[in-house]
């Protein structure tokens, strides 16, 4: 987490719409200095300096404007954003916390439902708070019923569903975890063709096909090989974000063989935690081009196989599961 999300986290008031469009503004038509728009906020007939810090630092942290180290030396403002402020400044804020991969945190996927035609999300993150009451202030969501329930705001809904849930989805991918183990997969996809990732690419969009977004579902560990998984997909046809992991293992199998696979350790703590939205797909790449082959499906392999009797489980720096 960066210094600047710390401290917004840890501040008690990051205004009101009205003062932040009132400090965009006081920028758009001049140039001020921090210590020059914080006397303006406390001589205006609504006071706001309260919120001022706050305000400041979200516009700093979404790249809006660039604070000095010298107060007194004037802000430089990186471009325009008056027109559709709330919705750019969101925009702004979502590309900004999926890019420091802890939006997921505050946003789980696995929160988002469909709700009579609307988008609930049925919890935010206690410990960040104060980003859950910008949005409010913004106008994205609007409070439900106990208090950490909200509704996406109706004028917001497509944009919310075209915009902002792909950067919920891609929050835990982590492009730079390891550049290596990424160059590495890359030569290996290249190398092998035609994959068994890219067979459950499109097995996974055939079977979701009814989904309005089944062409969103993807493989990820080509951007992120230390996930833990492989894809992402859609639990059923209903399911509002890709909250489905899937990770592929293959194998050659022979006559009256079984499916056999290495688990690494990461990938099963991966497993462990995400166990009811996890998927272990097993696939024979003898079998692949067969018009009526299936892989083998398991869901929630952590409990199903690990502590299932009909898998050997042989260590070998990560498991080598085997089926009886």
């Amino acid at each position: 987490m960066t210094e600047i999300l710390h401290q917004i986290i840890s501040s008690r008031n990051l205004g009101s719409l009205s003062q932040i469009t009132e400090i965009v503004k006081k920028l758009e038509s001049n140039s001020y200095s921090y210590n020059e728009l914080q006397k303006f906020c406390r001589n205006e007939n609504f006071d706001f300096s309260e919120g001022f810090p706050g305000i400041m630092l979200v516009l700093e942290y979404i790249g809006y404007i660039k604070v000095n180290n010298n107060k007194s030396e004037k802000i430089i403002t990186k471009e325009a954003i008056y027109d559709d402020i709330e919705k750019k400044i969101i925009l702004k804020i979502f590309h900004k916390l999926s890019k420091e991969n802890i939006l997921h945190e505050i946003i789980d996927p696995n929160h988002l439902k469909d709700m009579h035609g609307g988008t609930e999300i049925t919890f935010i993150n206690p410990y960040y708070s104060i980003i859950g009451g910008l949005l409010q202030e913004l106008g994205l969501i609007l409070k439900k019923g106990h208090d950490r329930a909200y509704i996406v705001n109706d004028k917001y809904k497509k944009f919310f569903d075209d915009e902002l849930i792909p950067k919920i989805e891609n929050s835990d991918i982590n492009k730079h975890r390891s550049e290596l183990a990424r160059q590495a997969n890359e030569r290996n996809l290249s190398e092998k063709g035609f994959t068994a990732e890219e067979y459950i690419l499109k097995y996974e969009k055939r079977i979701r096909r009814l989904h309005k977004s089944y062409g969103k579902i993807k493989i990820v560990s080509i951007d992120d090989s230390g996930c833990g998984y492989d894809i992402k997909s859609y639990l059923n046809d209903n399911s509002k974000a890709l909250t489905k992991l899937i990770e592929v293992k293959s194998y050659t199998s022979k006559k009256d063989s079984k499916p056999y696979f290495h688990w690494s350790y990461k990938e099963i703590e991966i497993a462990k935690k995400n166990s009811e939205t996890y998927f272990l797909y097993l696939v024979d790449r003898t079998k692949i081009e067969d018009n009526d082959y299936e892989p083998l499906i398991v869901p929630n392999p952590a409990r199903n196989i690990l502590n299932n009797s009909e898998w050997n489980k042989n260590p070998d720096g990560s498991l080598l599961i085997k089926q009886k």
